[in-house]
């Protein structure tokens, strides 16, 4: 008749490891998601910041940013509804959080 193992050990005092939070690791309060507080310009962001957006992943990021550079700023988000893949749904979900400035996005992507 042998013992069962010992219980690991748990330190009540430290804050759990920074793997569980996995998703917000890397992100200070420039890289936060956008609120209806601080809305991101549709007209000039870029691929990284649009991916932080709820329902916006990175293959539409990236048409969004394609369709502004082709067709010029979006202005509305009934502009942004030019976009394969943005419809009522997603810009309704989108509307609270962003913003057109009606400016043209520098070319660096």
């Amino acid at each position: 008749m042998g013992f069962p193992p010992p219980a690991p050990r748990i330190d009540i005092g430290r804050p759990p490891p920074a793997t569980l939070f996995a998703p917000e690791r890397g992100r200070g309060r420039a890289n936060a998601p956008p609120t209806a507080a601080t809305p991101l310009d549709l007209d000039v962001a870029t691929i990284a910041e649009l991916d932080r957006l709820p329902r916006v992943g990175p293959a539409l990021a990236k048409r969004i940013v394609a369709n502004r550079d082709s067709l010029g700023p979006f202005g509305s988000i009934e502009g942004l509804r030019r976009v394969k893949g943005v419809g009522a749904a997603t810009a309704a979900g989108l509307a609270p959080l962003v913003t057109f400035s009606g400016r043209r996005a520098p070319r660096s992507e």
